[in-house]
């Protein structure tokens, strides 16, 4: 009889990990898609001009690919007059892009 209690005991033990682990997947996958969402209402386009910080210095920059594969959107960024291997990839919502606005300069975007 005591064989027989211990392992449901164990078998508690054990829904009770699972229970937990699943609830940690559960938050993870949560924190992850709100992520992705907030990041979905920051629109960049190819060949979008923005300004792109890099090394204190604010630069003129054309986004050159958009990549929604990964969990995080994130863009890549050619910096004008520069050669392609300087180009960057960055998380579409950095605070170091800004958005050209219709006058040529640039306006930070809104959080």
């Amino acid at each position: 009889a005591e064989r027989r209690r211990g392992g449901e005991e164990e078998e508690v033990s054990d829904k009770k990990k699972r229970d937990e682990i699943e609830e940690a997947r559960k938050l993870r996958d949560t924190i992850y898609q709100s992520r992705f969402q907030e990041t979905k209402k920051i629109s960049l386009a190819v060949g979008q001009e923005v300004r792109c910080q890099d090394q204190g210095s604010m630069y003129p920059a054309t986004v050159k690919e958009v990549d929604t594969t990964h969990r995080m959107q994130r863009v890549l960024l050619h910096f004008q007059g520069w050669h392609s291997r300087f180009d960057q990839w960055l998380p579409v919502d950095s605070p170091r892009i800004t958005l050209k606005t219709k006058g040529g300069g640039a306006s930070p975007r809104k959080r």
